[in-house]
């Protein structure tokens, strides 16, 4: 079975920056370290019944202020077929010609600016509001990178995505809560998105969600579970978060834990051949 890995990152440290890389610089991980050095799509074995059919590589931070630069370096090295999500300041007030810039570039199909915990401050900002619905106006995607938990953030999305009809890619499922309350507000906010048809989800990053890096299989099954629920297979994707996934488990490791879960939940060879390949081959304009 052919799978696309919609959520991964290349370091080539020579070549970029990748300041949050640096030991001074946050995130200040424990484990941060592991992750200086070279990574490529050498790396990426999954396993002899699987094909890896395509990536798409999430800005890695290689030149944010340039962020072009970044996908010249993917698309003269990356060999397998590629899409890219490229890096964007979405208070910026040249959006138009970076995005004239990025649209250049063969690969590029959306951006991405995290929003996390500042995610309320954000999406009021005029500025931002502006650069979204140019986004919308260019064909572009943005990618959501925020807890889905948070209310507030989720209804200025939505205002924003039924306004402009901006396409949007949530990323690591939303960060799905441990707490029963903060779960049942996270998965309310998910039917919302849900019930847009611009939205899709990814599931990915569970090892981000604590400073050991382990999380159980019941954890995967109860997130995918929930977003199938959600969104249906035709909007969500599996994905590694390459190479940060390997703070918890080895590439090979997460692709057949997911695989396992897949027959678990019963889902029919549709169903898993769409979360592993074919809504990214949508989504991502492959």
């Amino acid at each position: 079975m052919q799978i696309i890995d919609a959520h991964l990152h290349f370091f080539a440290l020579e070549a970029g920056q990748y300041h949050w890389l640096q030991p001074q610089n946050p995130p200040f991980w424990a484990d941060k370290h592991k992750l200086h050095r070279d990574f490529d799509e050498h790396s990426l074995l999954i396993d002899d019944a699987h094909t890896l059919a395509g990536i798409v590589h999430i800005e890695a931070g290689f030149d944010n202020p340039r962020p072009w630069h970044e996908i010249d370096y993917l698309e003269t090295h990356v060999t397998l077929p590629l899409k890219t999500v490229a890096g964007v300041d979405l208070l910026a007030t040249d959006m138009a010609d970076t995005l004239k810039k990025l649209l250049c570039r063969t690969s590029v199909v959306g951006v991405r600016h995290i929003l996390d915990e500042a995610a309320i401050e954000l999406l009021s900002s005029p500025q931002v509001q502006q650069n979204l619905a140019l986004l919308a106006h260019q064909h572009l995607h943005f990618e959501v990178q925020m807890p889905v938990e948070n209310t507030r953030a989720v209804a200025l999305l939505c205002g924003i995505i039924k306004c402009t009809g901006l396409r949007c890619i949530v990323n690591h499922a939303g960060w799905p809560p441990q707490s029963a309350d903060s779960y049942h507000n996270w998965l309310n906010n998910m039917r919302r998105l849900a019930a847009l048809p611009q939205c899709a989800v990814k599931v990915s990053g569970f090892e981000m969600a604590t400073s050991y890096r382990t999380y159980s299989d019941a954890t995967i099954s109860r997130v995918l579970q929930a977003v199938l629920s959600c969104f249906g297979s035709h909007r969500v994707m599996l994905a590694s978060n390459f190479p940060v996934c390997q703070l918890g488990c080895s590439y090979p490791q997460l692709w057949q834990r997911y695989i396992a879960q897949l027959s678990i939940l019963r889902l029919s060879f549709k169903q898993q051949q769409a979360v592993l390949a074919g809504s990214a081959m949508h989504w991502y304009q492959f």
